[in-house]
């Protein structure tokens, strides 16, 4: 089985729409891609592999923050 070279402007294609849909298997399954290597082109995006691409970056949020943002939420529908 012969093996699949993916240039980078693809890569950086695919890694952007799974990082602004939040759902690199869904992305993975559009491209049919592995979503394993999608997740891998992410972390590496992530790392900065690719170069200045500027890079969109999700925020990583602690569980405290996300604790403090769902007690809000909550007083917000009470």
């Amino acid at each position: 089985m012969k093996r699949t070279k993916y240039s980078k402007e693809f890569k950086i294609q695919v890694i952007k729409e799974a990082l602004e849909t939040g759902k690199p298997s869904v992305v993975a399954r559009r491209y049919d891609l592995n979503a394993n290597m999608v997740s891998r082109w992410i972390r590496e995006y992530r790392d900065g592999k690719y170069g200045d691409t500027n890079a969109m970056t999700v925020p990583d949020l602690d569980s405290k923050q996300l604790s403090n943002e769902n007690d809000q939420l909550k007083k917000l529908i009470r």
